[in-house]
């Protein structure tokens, strides 16, 4: 069971007379997940509020400030259990191999009609020549589709380095793939760049992950900040998701907020404001244990 908090402050120079805003801050209910409570703390108290559910089924909230302030201060806090997931039971090197999922995701199945949407380019997913190179090396015949995916997240862990401040969101990814440097939402990006240009679906999944140490382990990189990696679909058995920043198949520690295309679906929060001036913008996330 954890506890997580995630507040974001924006300090504005100039007084905003208006704000409107959507947050995708409110972690999903899967198999291996269960959001038990959410609560929000949205200071000035918001004049409208409600809560919406996104063309991936994601669980967002719009409101809109309607008076002259000059901070805008969003803190969600959820109380969230996670349990072992069924991928981790699963032989990677056994299962359908690249070429097979290919074959099954470039016919027309009804029952699919969720997942064509991950193959394709998205805005920050282009489907680009030196993508193609950069994987060509991972999907040899007649491999298992998980070994790909495996080796794709094992190769990105040890190939970039994770570089806060490096990059931001609108850093094209053959700037990544040529530095060989990035932090978590551009190694999501370029392990699905990979596998949609391979003709695959995979799909970006924000979230949190746990930055406490165990006892003679290595501090996992994400911390006090939204985390983010990548998911395989599998046909015949489902998603697949892989951890790239820190090596690591997304278990436990990992608490799951929102999937879409890419980052640009699943933005923690966006919105417009009624305001000449600039602003500043500090993100605080808190994950611990209390059960």
């Amino acid at each position: 069971m954890y506890e997580v908090t995630h507040k974001t402050l924006y300090s504005y120079h100039a007084a905003v007379s208006h704000c409107h805003s959507k947050i995708w801050l409110v972690p999903r209910n899967l198999p291996n997940q269960k959001c038990l409570e959410v609560n929000f703390e949205i200071l000035p108290k918001p004049a409208v509020f409600y809560q919406l559910t996104d063309f991936f089924g994601n669980t967002t909230n719009y409101f809109s400030v309607q008076e002259s302030h000059l901070e805008l201060m969003v803190k969600v806090k959820s109380k969230v259990e996670v349990m072992p997931a069924h991928q981790h039971q699963l032989n990677k090197y056994s299962g359908m191999t690249w070429e097979e999922a290919r074959g099954v995701l470039s016919e027309l199945h009804e029952e699919l009609t969720d997942v064509y949407h991950f193959k394709y380019e998205s805005e920050h997913v282009p489907l680009k020549q030196e993508v193609y190179d950069y994987a060509a090396r991972f999907f040899l015949p007649n491999k298992p589709l998980l070994e790909v995916a495996h080796d794709l997240m094992r190769h990105i862990y040890m190939e970039f380095d994770f570089v806060t401040g490096y990059s931001t969101i609108s850093t094209p990814l053959h700037q990544i793939i040529q530095h060989r440097k990035g932090v978590c939402q551009d190694f999501a990006h370029l392990g699905i760049a990979c596998l949609r240009s391979h003709g695959l679906a995979a799909r970006y999944v924000s979230g949190y992950i746990e930055t406490v140490a165990p006892a003679g382990k290595e501090k996992l990189v994400g911390a006090d900040a939204s985390h983010a990696w990548f998911s395989v679909y599998l046909p015949g058995e489902g998603w697949y998701d892989f951890d790239p920043t820190n090596n690591m198949i997304p278990a436990q520690q990992h608490i799951t907020l929102a999937w879409g295309r890419d980052y640009s679906d699943v933005t923690p929060m966006r919105g417009v404001i009624l305001s000449g001036g600039a602003h500043k913008l500090d993100v605080e996330v808190d994950m611990k244990r209390i059960g």
